[in-house]
């Protein structure tokens, strides 16, 4: 009962339905603009030089609303502020562009971390050509999101030093939705309200200043769902690293399940069953250029910036093509190992070989394939929409209980007289929610007494 109760407690929060789970800004390419007024309601925004989480916005005499600061640490607070001039436009973006802005105001695409035009700044054929109509060198832009613009919170802001009038080649290799035709796009410098990546960027910089040789490895996965093999990649991984950084990446699949519930998921892995200190989550989720995961180039040039000096791959991702030559297996990803930009690992295939009783890779398995269980993440899904928990060699028991009290919320009439007349429960009565009824199940099903 203890353990149910710890479980229950690392499980708090809900997290809506996948209808309304929101998913806005997808496959949109417009940006709302709103002029307004210097001398009457511009707002005035302080940034801590060194902690971009704090943020206060000081509204013109007459207005109604407060101005209200962002609870940072301690630390953060004692941090002299910069005050910056009054915005003179607001424009709306999607949360994908967000996360863009902050990835290039952190170095991820390597050279500036402002935006700069394509002749200036690239990555793996993709540019950062960003949209306003009506901006003007000098001038500083606030940016809100889109769902969020009728409360008028602004979460990142840019200071124009130069605009430009981009190709149409070069808005087709735009990282931001927000890219037009035939409207002008800006240079300069940005500015993240709340940069949740900014810190992470940090965490990594001290450990790599700390050791004389930082082994520090990444790994990029959708987590759709986690399973049992991307937790053995993570595992090795973190024995022969000194920190390992998962990456979250976003998907287009039409059955995915959603980014927050993906996110809680792994999260609650990393929590419960890794060691805090050396594994980190940077969420890129809602980053929809890596929707298909088909840029692993563009995912290494990312970590190498970020601090990662060795990438981990499957070598079954489809997206990495393996050719012979000169008597040796090579892949698209060599020309950043001759230039000793960083280390690309390729895993083999792992799957449960029913001989061994363990996971194994393919490459060290005595046994035939027929003896092998695969892990497709298609199938797992499959069996998650159907409502059905998915055996515990695909997937911890606690993983699957938490997607499913999600996907099907409310979905028994009677919760409590159903798991009181299933389970034992030590002569105690307590509450229970959905999660831990389907724990419970999944216990019922490992029983080994009865099994014939």
């Amino acid at each position: 009962m203890a353990s149910q109760e710890k479980n229950r407690r690392a499980r708090s929060g809900k997290i809506s339905s996948p209808s309304k789970i929101s998913r806005a800004g997808t496959n949109s390419r417009a940006s709302g603009i709103s002029h307004v007024s210097e001398a009457t309601s511009a707002s005035e925004i302080t940034c801590a030089n060194d902690a971009s989480d704090t943020f206060q916005t000081t509204r013109a005499a007459g207005t109604s609303r407060t101005a209200k600061t962002t609870d940072v640490p301690k630390a953060s607070r004692a941090t002299k502020s910069e005050r910056i001039p009054k915005f003179h436009r607001i424009i709306e973006i999607s949360r994908s562009d967000l996360s863009a802005l902050s990835l290039v105001a952190n170095g991820g695409f390597g050279g500036s971390r402002a935006l700069l035009r394509p002749k200036k700044l690239s990555a793996a054929g993709i540019n950062f050509v960003f949209s306003c109509a009506e901006a003007k060198k000098g001038e500083t832009l606030a940016l809100s999101l889109k769902e969020e613009a009728a409360g008028g919170k602004i979460v990142a802001l840019i200071e124009v030093t130069d605009v430009y009038l981009p190709s149409a080649d070069e808005i087709k290799g735009s990282i931001f939705q927000n890219a037009r035709a035939g409207v002008n796009a800006v240079e300069g410098e940005i500015r993240i309200v709340e940069d949740e990546l900014k810190d992470k960027a940090l965490q990594i910089r001290k450990i790599k200043n700390e050791l004389q040789s930082p082994k520090i490895s990444a790994f990029f996965t959708c987590a759709d769902p986690i399973h049992r093999v991307h937790e053995r990649l993570m595992r090795h991984m973190i024995d022969k690293a000194d920190l390992t950084v998962i990456f979250l990446t976003a998907t287009a699949k039409p059955d995915a399940l959603p980014a927050a519930l993906r996110k809680k998921a792994l999260e609650y892995l990393l929590e419960n069953f890794f060691v805090a200190q050396r594994v980190m989550l940077i969420d890129l989720s809602e980053l929809e250029i890596f929707s298909d995961h088909d840029k692993p180039v563009l995912e290494c040039i990312i970590a190498k910036n970020l601090g990662a000096n060795k990438v981990v791959f499957g070598q079954k991702h489809k997206h990495i093509e393996l050719f012979f030559d000169g008597g040796g297996m090579h892949t698209i990803l060599d020309e950043l190992q001759k230039r000793g930009e960083i280390e690309i690992l390729l895993m083999p295939e792992y799957v449960y070989c029913e001989k061994c009783k363990v996971l194994v890779s393919v490459k060290n398995c005595p046994h035939g394939g027929h003896h092998h269980v695969h892990y497709r993440t298609q199938n797992l899904k499959t069996l998650l929409h159907a409502g059905i928990l998915p055996p515990a060699i695909f997937m911890r028991k606690e993983i699957s209980a938490m997607i499913l009290s999600e996907l099907f919320p409310a979905r028994f009439e009677n919760l409590q007289k159903l798991y009181d007349e299933l389970f034992p429960n030590g002569g105690i009565l307590q509450s229970h929610d959905e999660s831990e009824f389907y724990e419970q199940l999944m216990q019922l099903y490992q029983t080994s007494a009865l099994k014939t």
